[in-house]
C-alpha cells in the first residue's frame, strides 16, 4: 500500500452489511501527526488501517487506496460507472494536461471521463467531490470481481 492516496475507502463489516466511508487525502490526523496519504505512504498495509481506525475512534475491517490512475484503470475494467451530472462541468487545466467536459445528466462515463468527473472542482468544494467519490464508491465494490475475476478480465483485455 505503500502510495500517496487520492482517497481512501475504510471498510467496515457490521450487522447490516458493509459500510464505506470516504476519507480525503488531505484529512489531518493529529494523533499520527499526519495527513491521512501520509500514513498510506510510511505504514504498511496492515499498520496503516490500525493507525487510522485509532485516529478516527472506529474499528476499520478493511481499506482501499484510491490513485487516480487505479481509478480509471477499474472504471475501464468494470466497463463503466454511472454518475449523475447535476450541471455541465467544463474546465480545462493545460498545464496539468486535464480537460473536463462532461454535460448535465445521468450518463455511463468510461474510466478517462470517471477520472475527470472525480476531479472537477469548479466552483464547488471538496465536500462535492467527496459526494462524487461516496457514488463512486459503492459501484467499484459491487463491479468489481474478486483477484481470480480481476485476473481473468485482465488477461483478456490483454488478450493473453
Amino acid at each position: 500500500m505503500h502510495c500517496h492516496a487520492d482517497a481512501l475507502l475504510l471498510l467496515r463489516r457490521g450487522p447490516y452489511g458493509l459500510r464505506v466511508v470516504a476519507i480525503p487525502r488531505d484529512t489531518w490526523l493529529a494523533p499520527l501527526g499526519t495527513k491521512a496519504n501520509g500514513a498510506t505512504w510510511r505504514l504498511p498495509p496492515r499498520a496503516a488501517r490500525l493507525a487510522l481506525g485509532r485516529a478516527i475512534g472506529v474499528r476499520i475491517d478493511g481499506h482501499v487506496v484510491l490513485t487516480m490512475e487505479g481509478v480509471q484503470r477499474a472504471v475501464d475494467l468494470m466497463g463503466g460507472i454511472d454518475a449523475n451530472v447535476p450541471h455541465p462541468l467544463r474546465d480545462a487545466d493545460r498545464t496539468a494536461g486535464r480537460e473536463i467536459d462532461l454535460p448535465v445528466g445521468r450518463q455511463r462515463l468510461d474510466g478517462r471521463r470517471a477520472v475527470q468527473w472525480l476531479r472537477y472542482r469548479g466552483q464547488g468544494s471538496d465536500l462535492d467531490r467527496m459526494r462524487r467519490l461516496a457514488e463512486l464508491a459503492p459501484q467499484l465494490i459491487r463491479g468489481l470481481p474478486g483477484p481470480a475475476g480481476l485476473l481473468a478480465r485482465a488477461r483478456r483485455l490483454a488478450g493473453t
